[in-house]
């Protein structure tokens, strides 16, 4: 697997870099260093048995996620290893465990999108300090709102769904 990637560094000079690695794990880790080390991702992606897959720069807030993938991976094996029963008749209980958990999951992703909102408003802000050229400064700090306004608008979706959901379990309490 070849991870290539554009980065702005401190110094506002770009930079190209390419390197080969064993892993998706080591790839996201890796752009959340540089992401942490104080340098704007531009563009990044992979290139893996010679299909390319492009990876949205605005995702890496510095935080490592190879701890979080390999919960995530040991978490669906459990889950793959519990029988189903495919006959059984969906409970009022079980759906609303299912619901709590969804409740759960929004909850942490709109916390998650929260903590990249900030990240980006901080880089906003010392791209402000920053003493390059105003048109560069301006170009990036355009960027950072760019995306923070995304942000935002997956925050704002996060929250409707969670209310749905919410509205869903108020239903099945009522109900029987």
């Amino acid at each position: 697997m070849t991870l290539s990637f554009t980065a702005i560094g401190e110094n506002a000079v770009q930079h190209d870099f390419s390197c080969d690695l064993s892993s998706l794990e080591d790839a996201l880790d890796i752009l959340n260093i540089i992401v942490f080390q104080g340098h704007t991702l531009l563009l990044a992606h992979i290139v893996d048995e010679g299909k390319r897959t492009e990876l949205p720069p605005e995702v890496f807030d510095g935080q490592p996620l190879s701890a979080v993938m390999k919960k995530l991976e040991k978490q669906w094996r459990a889950v793959l290893k519990k029988p189903v029963r495919s006959s059984a008749p969906f409970h009022k209980q079980w759906r609303q465990n299912m619901n709590r958990q969804r409740i759960r999951l929004f909850d942490d992703r709109i916390a998650h999108f929260d903590r990249v909102i900030d990240a980006f408003k901080q880089q906003a802000q010392r791209a402000e300090k920053m003493r390059y050229g105003n048109r560069e400064r301006t170009r990036l700090i355009r960027h950072y709102n760019i995306i923070i306004n995304t942000y935002k608008g997956y925050v704002a979706r996060t929250k409707t769904e969670r209310q749905s959901v919410l509205d869903k379990m108020s239903q099945l309490d009522q109900s029987c």
